[in-house]
């Protein structure tokens, strides 16, 4: 399954995208929203995962957004293993108030850990009790895949991301390993993070390898 990752600014472009895709991430910390607009993208997809960065907004306006969405009908949230406590574990009683998925997730835009390192921030993000764990990693050499994929091996339902070119293989090699869905960017013009297929190559791909 491909969820297309949409962080447009634009509020007009950012509602294009959502009605265009069948399942869609919403980068909220792309933009300044009002809530309103937020609970409108989310209205306007069939199914929707909800993000919030943190770094260019506090967190009260990011727990607001991610409120709306959630009672909106989001279909998950994506919150950081490093979210403040008491902002994440808002989030998710609101989240399970309205029959809304949990994402854990760890993002390391630098490197891949060592396997004794990622075990660890798996059993973290299973820890929190969400409903998916999701670690995305930077693959700086081809042996950092397979850190990655042997994260597969893990109870639970996941997706394993491999970030950087020398990951691409590993982000459709996923799908058929375990994970739940991969990520793809709406066009080759916008990806939003490195490695990242655009929709539309990554179906062709994987229309291919299942024709074999």
């Amino acid at each position: 399954m491909i969820c297309v990752s949409v962080a447009e600014p634009d509020f007009s472009k950012s509602l294009e995208l959502v009605r265009q895709f069948p399942f869609v991430e919403l980068r909220l910390d792309a933009a300044d929203f009002t809530l309103e607009q937020v609970q409108q993208l989310v209205q306007a997809a069939t199914r929707c995962i909800v993000t919030f960065r943190p770094g260019k907004h506090g967190d009260n306006y990011r727990s607001a957004s991610m409120k709306a969405a959630i009672e909106a009908g989001a279909s998950m949230i994506d919150l950081e293993l490093d979210s403040p406590p008491g902002y994440r574990d808002n989030l998710m009683r609101v989240a399970k108030k309205n029959q809304c998925g949990v994402i854990i997730s760890y993002h390391n835009f630098t490197e891949t850990p060592g396997t004794d390192d990622l075990d660890r921030v798996f059993d973290r993000c299973t820890e929190m009790q969400g409903d998916v764990v999701k670690i995305a990693c930077m693959v700086n050499e081809s042996e950092d895949n397979l850190r990655l994929i042997d994260l597969h091996r893990k109870n639970g339902k996941k997706v394993i991301i491999s970030m950087g070119e020398k990951g691409r293989f590993a982000r459709i090699a996923g799908l058929y390993l375990g994970s739940e869905f991969t990520f793809a960017s709406p066009s080759n013009m916008r990806d939003t993070a490195p490695g990242q297929y655009s929709y539309h190559d990554l179906q062709k791909i994987i229309q291919l390898i299942n024709q074999e």
